[in-house]
């Protein structure tokens, strides 16, 4: 299996988030007696970086889902965006997208078409994604996504770490630390719809603006 740039920064990065939460639980209430990292030297080093790619995959497919409900009522940025241009770009600027769209690609929008207009967003996605530019944008917005899945799981792995020592009290100190980690990982679910939100529509703006630009 070949990994890119994209799938290290993007999901595999992101995905390290969710592994802190899960080495400090099997750490603490599983391994007491024997440090994590003992455990996985023994192993081999492989064994780990078979787990976080694992894990990349799930967190991928979990922040594929809550983006999705994100952009229910309003559809992905590549197409609200474009089906109500005149809030986002210049009308000459998005005479100037469509036109391009027709004679590079013999494609002709169907502007009452959703799909149409998603259609024809990939044509130029994929016409513009060798650019550094649009790359990097791509791994932030990617990164950011795959974040909310990984900061969704290790939420969910400290909340029932955290009941644990709760309701069986053995060490005071691990139940403050849980609550700190669960605390701390809150945050970021508080702010991530929105955050997502407008990473998404610089995008596709950056994109249609690289796609009219170039030659």
């Amino acid at each position: 299996m070949k990994i890119d740039k994209y799938d290290w920064q993007a999901r595999i990065l992101p995905s390290l988030l969710a592994f802190i939460p899960m080495v400090w639980v099997i750490n603490n209430l599983f391994f007491t007696d024997l440090s994590i990292l003992e455990t996985v030297f023994f192993n081999g080093i492989s064994l780990l970086l078979v787990l976080v790619i694992t894990l990349s995959y799930l967190v991928r497919e979990i922040s594929k889902f809550y983006q999705d409900r994100i952009f229910a009522k309003s559809g992905m940025p590549s197409i609200y965006m474009l089906m109500n241009y005149e809030m986002y770009f210049s009308k000459d600027f998005f005479k100037r997208y469509v036109s391009k769209i027709n004679k590079s690609f013999k494609y002709k929008i169907n502007k009452n078409d959703q799909r149409s207009w998603q259609e024809a967003f990939e044509l130029v996605l994929a016409d513009v994604r060798d650019s550094q530019f649009i790359l990097k944008l791509n791994i932030r917005y990617g990164f950011l996504r795959n974040l909310l899945g990984s900061v969704l799981i290790s939420w969910v792995i400290l909340f029932f770490a955290t009941l644990y020592l709760y309701f069986w009290p053995s060490n005071p100190e691990l139940l403050r630390q849980a609550l700190v980690l669960l605390i701390c990982y809150s945050i970021p679910i508080l702010t991530m719809k929105k955050v997502i939100v407008k990473n998404g529509e610089y995008f596709v703006a950056k994109v249609v603006s690289e796609f009219v630009s170039s030659k």
